[in-house]
């Protein structure tokens, strides 16, 4: 099938269009700290998202402080390093650090307390030793383990009970949350 060149030069302009388009918004986002790259230095992202790092950057704090709509925030399985668990990544305790160092900037933070480990996290020794330097906790579970959901069962409503008796701001994700719903009353 031969194209008319009118329709081949049509079509360049409307894919021409939609990738100027596609660009123009990106750049846009880009400009307003709606998005970031890889390649950038820091993982500054949008007000909308949480700053996820998987190791601890605080070379880029000075580039958060002063941005009280961003949070700086770390996974914490336990308040001792587990080298086992994650042998490639920086231990809790240097996380634990570059938390300290966010809060006394003044940078919201948050601990996503997970996976949820048996006999390794303990979710209320870590928010209470954490607690002063911490804005909020996420709460989630082991996701990939044969770990039965009984054991959540059983821990959360003490947890839930301690927490909102200490009036700290938390988030149970949904795998918890659906934990509790099935063995509530």
């Amino acid at each position: 099938m031969r194209l008319r060149k009118r329709t081949v030069i049509k079509i360049a302009l409307a894919s021409a269009l939609i990738i100027l388009a596609v660009v123009s918004s990106v750049s846009y986002l880009w400009k307003m700290g709606r998005i970031s790259f890889p390649w950038e230095r820091s993982n500054i992202i949008s007000s909308d998202i949480e700053i996820h790092l998987g190791f601890p950057v605080t070379r880029d704090y000075d580039l958060i402080r002063g941005h009280h709509n961003l949070e700086v925030g770390f996974t914490i399985t336990a308040l001792n390093d587990i080298p086992f668990w994650e042998p490639y990544a920086p231990g809790n305790t240097m996380r634990i650090e570059a938390l300290k160092k966010a809060h006394e900037m003044g940078i919201k933070t948050f601990v996503s307390i997970e996976p949820w480990i048996p006999e390794i996290t303990y979710p209320q020794s870590i928010m209470e030793k954490l607690r002063a330097i911490v804005d909020r906790f996420i709460i989630g579970s082991m996701q990939y383990c044969d770990v039965p959901r009984s054991f959540y069962a059983k821990k959360l409503p003490a947890l839930i009970s301690w927490l909102k008796e200490n009036k700290i701001d938390y988030y149970l994700k949904k795998e918890l949350r659906s934990c509790l719903k099935r063995n509530q009353p």
